[in-house]
């Protein structure tokens, strides 16, 4: 966090409070495994 603080402050990037957000865990294999269950449940 510190290292993009300083980047941002060398390039004189403007930082705002949404932008060194934490990113959200990916949700797409979840999605996927719930998916295959429907597609199994609906060819039998």
């Amino acid at each position: 966090m510190e290292a993009c603080l300083e980047y941002a402050s060398l390039f004189q990037i403007p930082v705002g409070p949404t932008s060194l957000q934490s990113l959200p865990e990916p949700v797409s294999s979840t999605i996927r495994l719930r998916g295959d269950r429907v597609l199994e449940g609906r060819n039998s």
